[in-house]
C-alpha cells in the first residue's frame, strides 16, 4: 500500500491530494469504503506525470457521502463506540451532481479537481 501512497504523493498536485484526503476521511466517517479507480490508477502505474481526473468507487451509498459533503457533521470525540476521525480542510465544491438511478455522484471542486 505504501507504494501507491508514494505514487499519489509524488504525482498528484497539492489540490488533488487535498481532495483525496478529504474524500477518504469523509467516507471513513460515514462507514464507507472509498477506492481510487480508473485512469488515475492506470496513469500512476504507467508513470504518467500528469493525472487529469480522479475517479472513485464507493462501497455503499453515494447519497450518504453526498449528504456528508453538503452538510459536514462535526466528528464526536470520546463517546464509547465512536472513533474520532480528524477531517482535513474541505475543498470548496463548485458543483455536485447525482444520478440516483445509476448511483453516481460527480463532484467538481473549485480548485479545478474533478
Amino acid at each position: 500500500m505504501s507504494d501507491y501512497n508514494f505514487l499519489m504523493e509524488s504525482r498528484f498536485s497539492p489540490a488533488q491530494m487535498q481532495v483525496v484526503n478529504y474524500l477518504s476521511r469523509s467516507a471513513a466517517t460515514q462507514g464507507l469504503n472509498l477506492y481510487l479507480v480508473g485512469g488515475a490508477v492506470r496513469d500512476l502505474i504507467q508513470g504518467q506525470q500528469t493525472i487529469r481526473s480522479l475517479d472513485f468507487v464507493i462501497e455503499g451509498s453515494t447519497q450518504k457521502l453526498q449528504r456528508h459533503i453538503e452538510n459536514p457533521e462535526t466528528p464526536r470525540n470520546g463517546l464509547p463506540g465512536e472513533a474520532f476521525i480528524p477531517q482535513p480542510p474541505a475543498p470548496e465544491t463548485e458543483s455536485l451532481d447525482t444520478e440516483t438511478r445509476l448511483g453516481t455522484l460527480r463532484i467538481r471542486f473549485r480548485n479545478a479537481v474533478h
